[in-house]
């Protein structure tokens, strides 16, 4: 007569008993996959409203220049490598501007990098802004929530907005002297020809 591994003791009908270990690994095995299912529905149900919040961040950001007229672009990584003759949105992850432009343009990206000309006014809310050397902005430069600002190029206009850290730091606008402050310049004396 079989002996039961647990008990120690041989079925009293002769028929091999279940352990009771079954019973348990199978209650914890199905534990698990309703935990497993939940947590798939609460990342799901996360994925899809971060997904709505960002579009509604997007919207909120290109809607108003679009209905002034702007082209909007979007991507992940954008390179942009032609020349800009419209205003335009662009939307995206990392945007790098390898070309010129001859129009506003806005832009919502996490990183911003400026390489050429821009004929007109930026409008930038992210977190990096990257004006480099020899990089131009004709009209002016309206920065919202940055983190950094690295300013190496030329913004010919205002620069305004919120930041953290600007480097170098903008230059300060020209004070008019007071009118009590300003000389005479000395008359320009006549030289005598010869």
């Amino acid at each position: 007569m079989p002996v039961s591994p647990l008990t120690g003791a041989a079925p009293e009908d002769g028929r091999p008993r279940k352990s009771p270990a079954v019973p348990i690994i199978i209650g914890c095995a199905g534990l698990a996959l309703v935990a497993i299912i939940g947590m798939a529905v609460v990342v799901g149900f996360g994925i899809v409203t971060f997904k709505r919040i960002l579009e509604q961040e997007i919207a909120d950001f290109s809607l108003p220049f679009e209905a002034q007229g702007f082209e909007r672009r979007t991507g992940q990584v954008m390179h942009i490598r032609s020349d800009i003759l419209v205003p335009t949105v662009l939307v995206g992850q990392v945007v790098e501007i390898h070309a010129d432009t001859d129009a506003d343009l806005a832009v919502l990206a996490q990183i911003l990098k400026v390489h050429g000309t821009i004929d007109g006014t930026l409008t930038f809310r992210g977190q990096i802004l990257e004006i480099a050397s020899g990089a131009v902005i004709t009209g002016d430069l309206d920065i919202r929530g940055a983190q950094s600002v690295l300013m190496n190029g030329r913004v010919d206009g205002e620069v305004r907005g919120t930041w953290q850290v600007m480097t170098p730091a903008p230059p300060a606008p020209p004070t008019p002297p007071d009118a009590t402050e300003v000389e005479d310049a000395p008359a320009e004396r006549a030289m005598p020809p010869g």
